[in-house]
């Protein structure tokens, strides 16, 4: 208690109290001790040693003030350090409102300086004046103890501006006192300068959507209408509280609900806007055929806003777009039916009608041709000889004549039929106009000269499908073959691992228990060496032969292209082949049909042996196409592909090989099995530079596509 109250206490305080003791202690003794000159003694040695004590006390009060005064110093300095970089206005007032301090910020922004500070400037000077009362409200507050949270408030600036803020402050404290008040001001004057732009902004879209000559709605993000103009209520029939609020939907019909559902999530995702047509029902019942632009907004933050909608009563627009419709779909659909050039002309023999062919035969426009003289169009070089076909027209007589190519009347390069057709009125005997088909006879005539070709050529043709029938014949028994000989491999592959298992089992025990000479020793584990390796090429010839049972299973790629290689291996050595493996070893396991890719596989390498002819180089190489899909790649330095043959390699029975070399169908049934696995097979080539065959499947296929 005694150190805590020194602590707290004064050096006045402990001055006062170390007096009273020293006189206290005088008193006390002269009272107690009858002999005034022992107890004068003893009062001067008491005295002495409570005049030191109490040196060393007043001493040790000094020291903690100057400590405390220094700490005080500091912070005050790390405070307005940091002030001076704080882009906003901060300050410090005494307890009556004087300022005390104001960063740079501040004096920038309000024009006043330091000089204004030093001469007694005031919070109450640099606010406006029909804020002073809320000013000195403020501070009482901040004086009892309570925060001033974002208060708005409006400075002075030196030459008059105003510049609007938002003050946040507390009180400052010394030994538990309020000394001051400390503070920051939030410059805000962009903020209420955007308010007021929006504000005016909305006030004006207010008066102009009010006053719109179109009809104008706005739906929140439920579709329900949150505002209508006077435009939409005298369109539709209804007063404002009869539609505020209420489903956009309510004013639909039952079909078209359905598509409103269906539309407006869309018109949230579209930064653009959405036109569509759809009937609104009006409050007496009718309906009225509305073509709405909507487009929704969102504010800086992304927060949807509303979705605005105009609408254009289109019902009698679309009434007579329907009828006008209606007659030129009766007439295009008659007319560009045919591929005959049709043109219909009035009998000022201007034409006013004509379909596409007849613009393609001329070379024209519609703006060009229509309205234009008939003759000038056929004949730009007027008639040489009175035309058959314009002496017919003029005569108001139907006509169908043929002109060859080079008839000096013909418009185009080609033999045509000319039909001339009087057109006259249903209700009266009169002449309307005359309708005109030009008929090219070209394909008429070529289709005649095919047509005996074709059948000259129709026996050779059943004599070559015959030869072609014979030889797949041929290469479906020879199949037969190949699948008894893969049988046959199987089996023998089979029978071979026992005896062979038996005789690793003896050399193993040789091995293990016989003491033998180095040479022997050496001799037993190159026979352990070859078993194993006729143990692999057993296995691989099990796993090549194994019937498809279409089941997808998980296998590595590597050794089914390896056990392919062995098959081939003999032949690839025969013929001076090079095989070059590039294998990513990352490559993890694939979810396939094995006996199938192995199919796909040995077809594209025999392919590319076949186009090696002799000694060459062929590139195994696999990768990953992307995270989700691996790739083969099958290159060979061979003949490549001739492009005309590029787009029929994967056709059934298309083969640039001879006949007993290949059926056609490799790459046809290679493509079925690649696609029905779910991947693509694809090649590149260049003439006599080699080919690339390209093969990706899915890296993991899920079990659902397990059959």
């Amino acid at each position: 208690m005694i150190f805590k109250f020194f602590r707290q206490s004064s050096k006045t305080h402990i001055f006062l109290l170390y007096s009273a003791s020293v006189l206290l202690t005088v008193l006390l003794i002269g009272l107690f001790h009858q002999n005034f000159q022992k107890a004068a003694l003893f009062t001067l040695l008491i005295l002495l040693l409570v005049n030191g004590a109490g040196l060393l006390l007043l001493k040790y009060l000094a020291r903690r003030d100057l400590l405390a005064q220094e700490k005080i110093t500091e912070s005050e300095k790390n405070f307005k350090e940091f002030a001076e970089l704080f882009p906003q206005l901060v300050f410090e007032l005494d307890l009556q409102g004087n300022l005390t301090f104001a960063n740079r910020y501040a004096f920038t922004r309000t024009g006043y300086t330091q000089d204004d500070l030093t001469n007694g400037l005031t919070l109450g000077s640099l606010l406006h004046p029909n804020q002073h009362k809320k000013t000195r409200d403020d501070i009482n507050r901040i004086l009892r103890g309570n925060e001033l949270s974002g208060e708005e408030h409006t400075i002075v600036h030196r030459d008059g501006s105003l510049i609007p803020v938002m003050i946040y402050a507390t009180s400052i404290l010394r030994d538990k006192k309020v000394i001051g008040i400390r503070g920051i001001a939030l410059d805000i004057s962009e903020r209420k300068q955007a308010e007021q732009q929006l504000k005016e902004s909305e006030e004006r879209f207010r008066a102009l959507y009010e006053n719109a000559p179109l009809p104008y709605q706005s739906l929140d993000n439920k579709g329900c209408l949150i505002g209508v103009n006077t435009t939409w209520l005298t369109s539709t029939g209804y007063s404002r509280e009869e539609v505020i609020n209420r489903p956009f939907t309510d004013f639909l019909l039952p079909e078209s609900q359905e598509q409103f559902h269906r539309i407006f999530p869309e018109v949230f995702a579209e930064q653009s806007s959405h036109t569509e047509v759809v009937p609104l029902l009006k409050k007496d019942g009718t309906t009225i055929l509305a073509s709405f632009t909507s487009q929704a907004t969102y504010d800086s933050t992304g927060r949807f806003l509303q979705v605005h909608c105009l609408f254009l009563d289109i019902t009698e627009q679309k009434k007579a777009e329907q009828a006008l419709e209606k007659s030129y779909r009766e007439w295009d659909q008659a007319m560009e039916f045919f591929e005959e050039a049709i043109y219909l002309v009035d009998l000022d023999d201007k034409v006013y009608k004509a379909n596409s062919a007849f613009y393609r035969m001329t070379g024209l426009t519609p703006e060009q041709a229509l309205g234009q003289d008939i003759t000038e169009i056929l004949h730009p070089e007027g008639e040489l000889e009175p035309c058959p076909v314009c002496l017919a027209r003029r005569e108001r007589r139907d006509a169908r004549i043929i002109l060859e190519a080079d008839h000096p009347d013909n418009p185009t390069s080609s033999p045509i039929e000319v039909t001339v057709k009087m057109i006259r009125s249903t209700t009266e005997d009169s002449l309307l106009g005359v309708l005109m088909m030009i008929r090219d006879l070209t394909q008429q005539r070529r289709n005649e000269i095919e047509l005996r070709r074709h059948r000259d050529h129709l026996e050779d043709l059943i004599k070559e499908r015959t030869m072609q029938l014979k030889t797949t014949y041929e290469q479906l028994m020879h199949a037969e073959k190949l699948s008894a000989v893969g049988r046959l491999s199987g089996s023998i592959a089979h029978e071979f691992n026992n005896p062979l298992q038996g005789i690793m089992s003896v050399l193993n025990r040789i091995q293990r228990t016989t003491i033998l000479e180095p040479k022997n020793l050496e001799f037993v584990e190159m026979a352990l060496t070859e078993c194993n390796r006729i143990k692999n090429l057993i296995r691989d010839l099990q796993n090549f032969n194994r019937v498809s049972s279409d089941k997808i299973e998980e296998i590595n790629f590597h050794s089914a292209i390896e056990s392919i290689l062995l098959m081939a291996k003999k032949e690839l050595k025969t013929k001076g082949i090079q095989i070059i493996k590039e294998f990513d070893p990352m490559l993890p396991p694939v979810r396939t049909v094995a006996d199938q890719l192995k199919q796909v596989i040995l077809n594209l390498l025999n392919n590319a042996v076949d186009a090696c002819d002799g000694e060459g180089t062929i590139t195994i190489r696999t990768r990953f196409e992307n995270p989700s899909t691996m790739a083969l790649d099958l290159i060979d330095n061979g003949k490549g592909i001739k492009p005309e043959d590029m787009n029929h390699i994967f056709e059934p029975f298309f083969s640039t090989k001879p006949t007993v070399k290949g059926t056609g169908l490799g790459l046809p049934v290679s493509y079925g099995i690649i696609h029905r696995l779910g991947g693509e097979i694809t090649v590149r080539s260049i003439e006599n530079q080699g080919a690339t065959f390209t093969v990706t499947l899915p890296v993991n296929r899920g079990k659902n596509n397990e059959t």
